[in-house]
């Protein structure tokens, strides 16, 4: 057998481009599973949506079957979905007030309980909610203009 070098450099070219190409597709691969090749996802700012302060609530519930009334004192904001339902809301009075009558009303119709504990204060927040966004106007495609019913203060005794 004859020793040919021509060959042994091509066959050894050959393997080391072979070899070449299985690393770089291995790296590839292993980066696109790690999601380093994929574009990098925006992160999201956290939007402040605007708020509608409804002022300050004192009133005397009453307490149910087992215990007396009760003093609640509490102050609720109103959390808009935009800036065009604010403008709209905070414009006339007339919607103040109209917000401010109907949680009035369902905090009487709950009563004293619906303040006894984090889960009931919650479940009154969003019967709030609900309850102001079946009279709210609607602004553009916006059927349910309030998002929620903040406390920003809260007394009761």
């Amino acid at each position: 057998m004859k020793f040919n070098v021509k060959k042994l450099l091509l066959v050894a070219a050959a393997a080391v481009a072979i070899f070449a190409m299985g690393f770089v597709g291995g790296m590839l691969a292993s980066r696109m599973a790690a999601g380093s090749g994929a574009e990098e996802p925006q992160t999201r700012e956290v939007q402040a949506y605007p708020i509608l302060p409804l002022g300050e609530f004192k009133m005397s519930l009453s307490g149910g079957r087992y215990s007396e009334s009760t003093l609640a004192s509490f102050e609720l904001v109103l959390e808009l979905e935009n800036r065009k339902i604010f403008e709209k809301l905070a414009s006339d009075e007339y919607w103040k007030t109209l917000f401010r009558n109907e949680v009035i009303a369902e905090c009487m119709t709950r009563g004293a309980d619906s303040f006894r504990s984090a889960e009931e204060i919650l479940k009154l927040s969003e019967a709030i909610t609900r309850r102001l966004n079946s009279v709210s106007p609607t602004v553009g495609k916006e059927k349910f203009p309030i998002r929620r019913v903040l406390f920003k203060s809260f007394i009761i005794q």
